[in-house]
């Protein structure tokens, strides 16, 4: 249903985008949350094809979340988002998740920007002659800032597969979260649910960049750092509750 710029839509947790703790992951969480956004895009003649003949895609800059409750397998959701107004230098847009009373889940917001196709350097909102119709609810999580350099911690290495890459050819925005979950031990998800979550996408990952992550677990707070060929390409924070798993896992 569409009212004014404000786009809802249903959706019901399905068995592919929940963990073995019955949880919606994060990664499929922020992956319909940004198919609503293209598509409501598309329907207000600001989407891909618009872009493109401008010589333009449109990619996530940052986005942030922040959980009331994590959906889980099966739930009835109805999920809204709006474009919030334009910037100098990006497109916000807001979120909500409830569930089939209108309990409110998930609030989360991202910012949104157009790099040129061929120099992949960003191009501002005044200048792509791109105008997107905007709404304020009064309701919006607040837009993500910057992340700053954690303390050093413990080290991994991923290597960004054919997999892990968008219609863009670089690595998906929710991928990165995906490592996130593999940083932490199973027992950690089990007896844990996010609260909030952010990640800044600094610059690029294509296929076959290795990337050191660089991240550390403070009781309850991780925080990360992704690093490839000495450039920091994304910083992520995310903090968790205590709430062990009350079913059988798999």
């Amino acid at each position: 249903m569409y009212m004014e710029t404000i786009l809802e839509h249903a959706h019901q947790v399905s068995s592919t985008e929940a963990d073995c703790f019955q949880r919606l992951r994060a990664s499929a969480l922020f992956r319909v949350l940004q198919d609503l956004a293209v598509e409501h895009s598309n329907t207000l003649g600001c989407g891909r094809e618009m872009s493109r003949e401008k010589g333009l895609y449109w990619v996530v800059s940052r986005m942030r979340a922040e959980f009331a409750a994590v959906p889980r397998y099966g739930q009835e959701l109805t999920l809204r988002t709006w474009p919030g107004k334009q910037t100098r230098a990006m497109f916000p847009r807001y979120y909500d998740v409830r569930d089939r009373n209108g309990k409110l889940l998930v609030q989360a917001s991202s910012a949104w920007l157009l790099i040129d196709a061929v120099s992949r350097e960003m191009v501002l909102p005044q200048r792509s002659g791109l105008i997107l119709p905007w709404a304020e609810t009064g309701t919006e999580c607040a837009l993500p800032g910057p992340l700053r350099n954690g303390e050093a911690g413990r080290q991994d290495t991923r290597t960004v597969r054919f997999s892990e890459l968008d219609t863009n050819d670089h690595m998906n925005n929710t991928k990165y979260l995906d490592w996130m979950e593999d940083l932490l031990p199973r027992e950690f998800h089990r007896d844990h649910r996010l609260e909030s979550l952010q990640v800044n996408f600094l610059h690029e990952l294509r296929q076959g960049d290795e990337a050191v992550l660089d991240w550390r677990l403070d009781g309850t707070c991780l925080t990360l750092r992704g690093n490839s060929a000495g450039v920091d390409r994304f910083r992520l924070t995310a903090s968790y509750l205590p709430e062990p798993y009350a079913g059988i896992a798999p």
